[in-house]
């Protein structure tokens, strides 16, 4: 069974760095998606994005059309939402049958849209979907209740912080 790997670019901070590259170097023809700015991000990594999610006040019309130029499909919705781009962008690629999605950009700037991209990764619809944030040598994600096997190398640093219930086990 092959797997399907999908990157989404948020609307932040690029964060290069180690953890980032590894995965743009491995993720093997992966769904590339941009939820509205973050089609600068995905520039910043010389990616193209093949979808564009959100109410587009962040792109200008000439990045826009530059988008559409390149083969991207622009999905725009209204400002009046209860949702944020990235949200609705993370629903859309995990509905798409996805087994990762890495988001790069969703980490840095605000500290209340940092926390609610955290947030994001516990939402209904991405269960059973690897999702982890990336940003410069680090990668976050929310580990539902189970047996999860997590594979790194020396010198990796890794911190468990459960955030209900008790975790055991852990070796």
């Amino acid at each position: 069974m092959t797997s399907k790997t999908a990157l989404l670019f948020a609307n932040g901070e690029a964060h290069d760095g180690d953890m980032v590259r590894r995965v743009l170097n491995q993720a093997a023809a992966p769904l590339l998606v941009a939820a509205d700015g973050g089609a600068r991000v995905a520039r910043f990594y010389e990616c193209t994005p093949q979808v564009v999610i959100g109410d587009m006040d962040s792109l200008s019309a000439d990045e826009l059309d530059a988008l559409r130029a390149a083969g991207a499909q622009i999905q725009r919705h209204p400002p009046e939402k209860d949702e944020t781009d990235l949200e609705i962008a993370l629903k859309w690629t995990a509905a798409q049958g996805v087994d990762t999605i890495h988001v790069i950009g969703a980490l840095g700037g605000r500290l209340d849209q940092m926390l609610a991209n955290v947030y994001l990764l516990a939402l209904p619809e991405l269960e059973g979907v690897e999702v982890d944030l990336l940003a410069g040598r680090q990668a976050t994600r929310l580990w539902r209740a189970g047996e999860h096997v997590l594979r790194g190398t020396p010198g990796d640093t890794l911190s468990l912080l459960p955030l209900g219930g008790s975790v055991s086990s852990v070796t």
